[in-house]
Order: C-alpha cells, then structure tokens, then sequence
C-alpha cells in the first residue's frame, strides 16, 4: 500500500504479481464496485489471511512430517519447523522483486535514504565531537572510552523518528533536509 500511496507505482501494475494479482482479482470479482485504495486494502486483508492459513497448514504438514516429542526436539531440526509453504515462499520472492524494482530502489526513495544517511553521519559526527549536545541523561561519564562513547551516541541516534533527526540536525548547524 505504502508503494501506491506515494505513488511509487500504480495499483495496476500488481495485476502482474503473482499472488497479489490473482487476489485482487477475486477482491474485484467478490465486490465490483470496489477500486483504488479499498481494493487494495481488500486485496491486503486477504493476502495476510492467505499467508496465516498456509503458515498454519505447512507448519502443521512440518510438525507432522517430524513428530517432535520435546522442545530440544524442535531447537535441533534441520530445517525450521513454522514456516511458508515452498509454493508460497516463491510467491514471496516474486513480490519482492517486484518491490525492489519498483518501490526500494525508485530514485525517490534512494535520494530520500541518501539523505537520511547524511543527517545520521552528520549527528554522529556532531556528537562525537561535542557529546554535550547530547541531552544530560545520554551523556557519556567523562571515564568511559571512546568505544563507549560512541555506543552511547550511536543509541541515541537510533532512537530519534526522522523529523525529531532532522530537527536535531539543523539545530546543531546542519542543512534542513526534511526527511519524508
């Protein structure tokens, strides 16, 4: 959905996906006067309720197969025992390159992660330098090493949402760049 709405690709264009195409098809059969964002919350819906019914049965068909009697039984299988059935796994696989086609690697998103990369490197950078603009109780002690200095920085900056990020950054100096 996030692909459509940001007008990444159009709705169309999963027609040709399998799995997702033949799902919205039966969602436009079951209610025809259905079309855009509904159809493809529709399609979403039963898609996540195909994906809960086949983990279910292959993990059963799997349970089955290797009647394990203990959990160490289960920890030492040679293969996973929750798991996609191997039709539905390559379903999976198909709309994964169809995502990184059209949604992960479009220029937009690539710039727009290009950008967020240079606001956390400038923050790291910033606060390695200055620790003080930390807020007090991210402060590194003053006897800590550097590694643990920078364990402390490192978490910080993986806490902060995008806009909080991008505010922090322009405050200590940096370009605005208004991560989206």
């Amino acid at each position: 959905t996030d692909g459509v709405r940001a007008g990444l690709f159009k709705l169309q264009y999963l027609t040709e996906v399998p799995l997702v195409g033949p799902t919205m098809a039966r969602a436009s059969s079951d209610h025809p006067n259905t079309e855009g964002h509904r159809l493809l919350h529709e399609t979403v819906r039963r898609l996540i309720d195909h994906m809960l019914r086949d983990m279910v049965a292959e993990t059963r068909r799997r349970a089955q197969e290797a009647n394990p009697t203990s959990a160490d039984e289960v920890r030492n299988l040679s293969t996973p025992l929750v798991g996609f059935s191997a039709e539905t796994t390559l379903d999976f696989s198909n709309l994964r390159g169809f995502l990184f086609e059209h949604m992960y690697q479009h220029p937009d998103v690539t710039s727009a992660a290009e950008e967020g990369a240079g606001v956390v490197a400038g923050l790291y950078r910033r606060f390695v330098r200055n620790p003080k603009h930390l807020p007090g109780d991210w402060q590194p002690p003053r006897e800590v090493d550097d590694a643990h200095n920078a364990r402390c920085i490192a978490d910080f900056i993986a806490g902060m949402t995008d806009r909080f990020a991008d505010r922090q950054h322009k405050a200590l100096g940096g370009e605005e760049v208004l991560i989206k």
